[in-house]
């Protein structure tokens, strides 16, 4: 799997990620830009709530399927479903998105089973808002 995690910080390009997209059939894209046609060929999209609503004029239901939006302390949204996390206590959500995406795509590529890997997924991102600072899961 290819993971493309763009902070929108001018390093990577809307054609640059389009080309690795499209070359290579398990891709995950966690970007900050407006979802676009350039991002289309992503097998899924993680993006949280707040970058979920800047692209919907920008998106079609075609993307349905590969849109996994982050929802916070209310899990995540993905083909019309939330997938919920337990109630915790957060301490610190710095680095959960990331958290997320690494869980994510790691369960996926072992189990192919992307419902599976949403709700690895969430355990994991949900373990470590419990945490001041860096956690190892």
């Amino acid at each position: 799997a290819i993971i493309i995690s763009d902070y929108n910080k001018g390093f990577l390009s809307k054609e640059v990620i389009r080309y690795i997209l499209e070359s290579h059939p398990v891709t995950f894209l966690d970007t900050k830009k407006i979802l676009g046609p350039w991002a289309h060929s992503a097998k899924f999209i993680k993006i949280n709530s707040e970058e979920y609503r800047k692209s919907l004029e920008h998106i079609d239901e075609s993307y349905d399927d590969k849109i996994i939006v982050t929802l916070g302390k209310k899990g995540c949204k993905y083909n019309g479903v939330i997938y919920p996390v337990e109630n915790v206590a957060i301490k610190d959500v710095s680095g959960a998105g990331d958290t997320f995406l690494a869980a994510l795509v790691s369960n996926y590529v072992q189990t192919d089973d992307i419902y599976k890997a949403i709700t690895y997924a969430n355990k994991c991102s949900t373990k470590v808002v419990q945490n001041r600072g860096m956690t190892i899961l």
